[in-house]
């Protein structure tokens, strides 16, 4: 039987809305420099999916005191019926794998995005993943192997492994899925985990 989700999306606003996001998926306190890393909250009145950006706010104009939160009180935003529906609590670490229900665990994400999102035990994976979807639109929807070679690639040399000594058992145990759905992201990335350091 699976326990029920308790934290609200406006406990994880309040969380996440002054921490920002380095491209090696290093969380920091938001100096508001988009050249370095991105913001998880780029408008505290909007909300919006922290991984595309995609804002529903035309739905949450619908509530008639959405001036007035705006304004005074934005948690509440989050909060409305229109953003519950829109954005999902996304686990960082997966609940499986024994995440907790903590705000520092949970992202706000469209469906879209939480069914792309990695499923993994390493969570600057999560954060890389969510920094390159917002910087270079990283949308991956059924594989493109020449794309998943080149991001397998490049993720396996900003971690400092060796593509060629991956090991498929071990990516295996270190994957987890959002129901029957293993999307491209944790492919890639439990793949690059796997692999030995270069200077081992």
């Amino acid at each position: 039987m699976s326990r029920s989700l308790n934290t609200k999306h406006s406990e994880i606003f309040e969380y996440w809305k002054d921490k920002a996001i380095l491209s090696d998926g290093t969380i920091i306190p938001d100096n508001f420099d988009d050249n370095t890393s991105v913001p998880v909250v780029y408008d505290y009145g909007e909300p919006s999916c922290w991984a595309c950006g995609e804002r529903y706010i035309e739905e949450v104009l619908k509530n008639k005191d959405y001036d007035e939160m705006a304004l005074h009180n934005p948690k509440a935003l989050y909060d409305t019926p229109q953003a519950k529906k829109n954005y999902n609590r996304c686990h960082i670490i997966p609940r499986q794998a024994g995440g907790s229900d903590e705000p520092s665990n949970l992202f706000l994400l469209c469906r879209k995005c939480h069914e792309e999102s990695p499923d993994t035990l390493n969570q600057k994976n999560f954060f890389k993943w969510v920094y390159k979807k917002r910087k270079y639109e990283y949308s991956p929807f059924g594989i493109d192997f020449k794309r998943f070679f080149n991001e397998y690639l490049k993720d396996c040399k900003e971690k400092g492994k060796d593509p060629l000594t991956f090991n498929i058992q071990n990516a295996k145990l270190n994957a987890f899925t959002h129901g029957s759905i293993v999307s491209e992201s944790t492919l890639m990335m439990t793949l690059s985990d796997s692999c030995e350091d270069i200077r081992r």
